[in-house]
């Protein structure tokens, strides 16, 4: 419950700005596709389950904690479990929404289509590492989430995405092309030879804004394993081999994304393993 809780957590970042511990009273911006809107004390909120009141996890003026408990007390157990997923859905090059399931059997997958994910499956994560130019990305990333919120309780997509700012491509995203290019394969062996604090910070505020720009919130990063190893194949994403500098990098990277700052900023997953390496 507390790992579901903590998911719903950073998806209900998605739903407007929140102001922790009291009530913010100047109107923040509130956009609807499918959902009415209300009005509730002069100010506009959305109608996330369409039934003329504004729940507290409609209510952007509430600490997010609160937001949290009443929605996971309105999700059912399929909701649930599907809030716990976190499955792929690339975006297409020319931004299409497919209406059937992708097979994928010879690399032992299937990835259906965002209806069957959200609708059926109940999934409000997903991975994104498809590309596709800046406005196209951000124009399906908002057909997604319109898709999204015509479910049930309207609860919006996290998007997240692999690292995509290496100068030269990693091994999981489709391309690196529309993003700006920085040292090394996966953004991060480059910059910590430099021993620049400012500029990794700066990497961080960077990856933040051209996330944010298309719709992306959360990086799988930043990598803090240890290079300690030469054979392995993931020494490129890498800080470095000393602890004290990869903390010191991860720091600075961590501070310019903005990861407490749910309107500007982007979330992290620091991978993989503690010892990995």
């Amino acid at each position: 419950m507390k790992r579901n809780a903590l998911a719903l957590a950073l998806v209900l970042v998605l739903l407007g700005s929140l102001t922790i511990g009291v009530l913010a009273q100047e109107q923040v911006e509130v956009v609807a596709r499918v959902k009415p809107l209300i009005q509730v004390d002069g100010l506009l909120f959305k109608d996330l389950n369409a039934n003329g009141e504004l729940d507290p996890y409609e209510d952007w003026r509430l600490p997010v904690d609160e937001r949290v408990e009443n929605l996971v007390s309105l999700m059912t157990l399929e909701e649930k479990a599907g809030a716990m997923f976190h499955p792929k859905l690339p975006v297409p090059l020319d931004g299409s929404i497919d209406t059937k399931p992708v097979d994928l059997t010879l690399k032992g997958d299937i990835m259906y289509d965002p209806y069957t994910y959200i609708h059926d499956l109940k999934i409000i994560n997903l991975l994104n590492n498809g590309v596709a130019p800046p406005a196209t990305f951000a124009r399906w990333s908002n057909d997604i989430q319109e898709i999204a919120e015509s479910t049930r309780l309207g609860i919006p997509i996290m998007f997240s995405t692999d690292p995509r700012h290496g100068a030269v491509l990693g091994a999981h995203v489709k391309g690196n092309q529309y993003f700006s290019q920085w040292p090394s394969r996966e953004g991060q062996l480059g910059l910590a030879a430099t021993r620049n604090i400012d500029l990794v910070r700066e990497f961080g505020r960077v990856v933040a804004e051209e996330y944010r720009a298309v719709g992306l919130h959360m990086i799988l990063g930043p990598q803090i394993d240890l290079v300690t190893e030469p054979r392995w194949g993931r020494n490129a994403g890498c800080w470095s081999e000393s602890a004290e500098l990869t903390a010191e990098m991860t720091v600075a990277f961590l501070e310019g994304l903005g990861v407490k700052d749910p309107k500007n900023g982007a979330l992290a997953m620091v991978k993989h393993w503690p010892g990995a390496g």
